[in-house]
């Protein structure tokens, strides 16, 4: 009979820490991902966008599904996969993606 009070017990403690975890880890990871995978569906020919890795570029074409075409300098194209977009360079494109309400 000791050993139910103590099941209640840990349970008692247990779920309120899933529940923190859930609220302060899980959630956020989720809108974030949801946040990205909008930004790159939206990404169109002539966005100026920073990759992970800091570089400055203006989106030329869509090579297929999962890469995208760059240019970083007069002359200079470089081919990168969607994911390596971090976020738009032009502010204005960012508000488009958050709209206040």
């Amino acid at each position: 009979m000791a050993q139910n009070g103590s099941i209640m017990d840990s349970l008692v403690l247990i779920v309120p820490m899933v529940l923190i975890f859930y609220f302060l880890i899980i959630r956020p990871q989720k809108k974030q991902a949801k946040q990205k995978k909008l930004m790159i569906d939206s990404l169109k020919k002539g966005d100026k966008i920073i990759t992970t890795s800091g570089m400055i570029g203006e989106i030329e074409g869509f090579k297929d599904l999962d890469r995208v075409e760059i240019k970083i300098a007069q002359n200079t194209k470089i081919l990168i996969v969607k994911q390596a977009i971090a976020t738009f360079a032009d502010p204005k494109d960012v508000e488009k993606l958050n709209p206040k309400k």
